[in-house]
């Protein structure tokens, strides 16, 4: 990733007007506030910096609209604006498949999981060679009770891309929820070594083990993860997901405002599914879903 960095910043260099190059470097800053490889609220500025280049130089790029709409999303918690500028992308380019699945994102935060399906299936059929699309499908099956189909979506991204983190990841807590436990964390485990070590997703493997009646190895992935922080950047959101499948409410309420501070964009994806029902009831957690716009 880094290296591709480097080049696109080469070509933004060469043609400072070349809106897909500018839009395409926005993208590796997407990827890295989503991966948990820097703090997200330094990387959304320069989103929006790069997306906004890339209109002067090209007023009717529908990806930069698009990419726009999406910081809206995150960086102010502004889901109807996010979901206007999204639907302009879609207005000047109904094939766009960055906003279909950036559309897809928002609605899910918002609370329209079936809208969100509609969302990134519409992603999928204009791109369905890119494993990603396919393992966001398996994301809103997951948090949408349906782990089958969670399953299956993540089947289909591997087919493209057999090494594919995140669907592997999927994959793994999805048979976990069909009370596979052990096949789950094998999937989970070797696909660990592949992803930053503050990964989101990655502390699936804590909530696999507390199913699977393993509570020991799961203190010992979190206080392995607790060490880490203490070096390199490890975002709140996934010490706060880590904290819940131990069922320790208070530091994970305290993360959770930590992320909503650091706008993590994996939290309101995942914070109204039942992950989170611990929370339920409490005053400081219905704060946090206020403080990001949403309604449990």
């Amino acid at each position: 990733m880094q290296r591709g960095r480097e080049y696109l910043e080469k070509a933004v260099a060469l043609d400072p007007l070349y809106a897909p190059a500018l839009l395409e470097l926005g993208g590796y800053y997407i990827s890295m506030g989503h991966r948990g490889g820097a703090p997200p609220r330094d990387q959304w500025p320069k989103v929006r910096e790069l997306a906004a280049k890339a209109l002067e130089a090209d007023p009717e790029f529908a990806d930069a609209h698009a990419a726009l709409g999406l910081m809206s999303a995150l960086c102010d918690f502004g889901w109807e604006d996010s979901i206007r500028e999204l639907d302009g992308a879609l207005q000047l380019n109904p094939d766009c498949t960055l906003a279909h699945f950036w559309r897809s994102h928002v609605l899910f935060a918002s609370g329209s999981g079936e809208a969100a399906l509609t969302a990134i299936g519409r992603a999928v059929e204009l791109d369905p060679l890119l494993p990603l699309f396919h393992t966001y499908g398996a994301i809103y099956f997951l948090l949408l009770g349906q782990p089958e189909q969670a399953l299956e979506s993540a089947r289909r991204a591997l087919e493209v891309d057999p090494d594919f983190p995140p669907a592997r990841l999927m994959m793994g807590e999805a048979c976990s929820r069909l009370g596979r436990h052990e096949e789950g964390a094998d999937l989970i485990e070797k696909t660990l070594a592949g992803v930053p070590a503050g990964y989101f997703y990655s502390a699936l493997l804590a909530w696999v083990y507390v199913r699977a009646g393993r509570r020991e190895a799961a203190e010992c992935l979190r206080a392995t993860l607790e060490e880490t922080a203490k070096h390199q950047y490890v975002p709140a959101g996934t010490r706060a997901f880590l904290a819940l499948a131990l069922e320790d409410l208070e530091p994970a309420l305290t993360l959770l405002e930590e992320s909503v501070r650091e706008r993590d964009p994996n939290i309101p994806i995942w914070i109204g599914s039942q992950y989170f029902e611990a929370l339920h009831g409490s005053p400081r957690f219905d704060q946090i879903l206020r403080s990001m716009n949403l309604r449990r």
